[in-house]
């Protein structure tokens, strides 16, 4: 049994039924994809409220080798050398004028700058029939990304950071009970869902919102530099590899 995908031109989704090995930036983007398509599943499944962290990964992930994918597409494209001894077999970025091996480079917003570069070098050579431009707020977001996670372990550890910084991604948070209990009253506050712990003599000891808004800035980001990104990885794929 075998199927075709077409499109339009008679082009063929050849990334979806070809081994990852054979594709033309070797499995990067088919993995971003699949990272993608996770992290969306958890987003909107009952308990993505509470998969704060995985969904990061995962996105972030994403990010990463959506990143990688088009830096190897424009290297192989367009004869891009690399520095040193690296090459198509392995591949590198650089990084403050050192080149570092792809596979050993984690940090967003190095991988964005590097893109960025070889991409402006070379955009006068992409096909006309797309608008290449691209946002400034991808920028910013890569940047606000890679702030709270550069070595790619804020969301995969619950102490990566500092204890403030790994405090904010907590999906349970300490409150002020008495004051979210005088906005209920009042009329002004929302509605709590918390845990109240208390001592022998039923005071209360902590209490703890159990629906917080966190991260919510990064949440965003990472929504909308994956969702564009995806975009941009398909204008690649279609314009430059021919879905191979």
């Amino acid at each position: 049994m075998y199927f075709l995908v077409k499109l339009d031109k008679g082009l063929r989704l050849n990334i979806l039924i070809t081994p990852p090995e054979t594709h033309f930036d070797k499995g990067l983007g088919i993995s971003a994809w699949r990272f993608r398509d996770a992290a969306n599943v958890l987003n909107g499944s009952e308990n993505g409220n509470d998969l704060l962290s995985p969904i990061g990964y995962l996105q972030r992930h994403a990010i990463e080798l959506y990143l990688k994918s088009l830096i190897y597409i424009l290297h192989k494209k367009y004869r891009v050398p690399f520095g040193e001894s690296f090459s198509l077999d392995n591949p590198a970025i650089l990084v403050n004028d050192r080149w570092r091996p792809m596979s050993n480079t984690h940090n967003l917003d190095d991988l964005y700058n590097y893109f960025k570069s070889v991409y402006d070098a070379n955009v006068d050579k992409l096909p006309v029939t797309t608008d290449w431009t691209l946002s400034d707020s991808l920028g910013k977001q890569i940047k606000l990304i890679s702030g709270y996670d550069p070595k790619s372990t804020y969301f995969r550890y619950p102490k990566a950071a500092s204890a403030s910084q790994d405090q904010k991604k907590s999906t349970i948070q300490p409150m002020d009970l008495d004051s979210a209990l005088k906005g209920l009253q009042s009329g002004n506050g929302n509605l709590i869902k918390c845990a109240v712990m208390l001592d022998a003599n039923d005071n209360v000891v902590q209490a703890y919102n159990l629906v917080p808004d966190v991260l919510e800035d990064v949440r965003a980001a990472l929504t909308e530099a994956m969702e564009y990104l995806n975009n941009v990885h398909s204008a690649f794929l279609g314009e430059l590899t021919k879905w191979s």
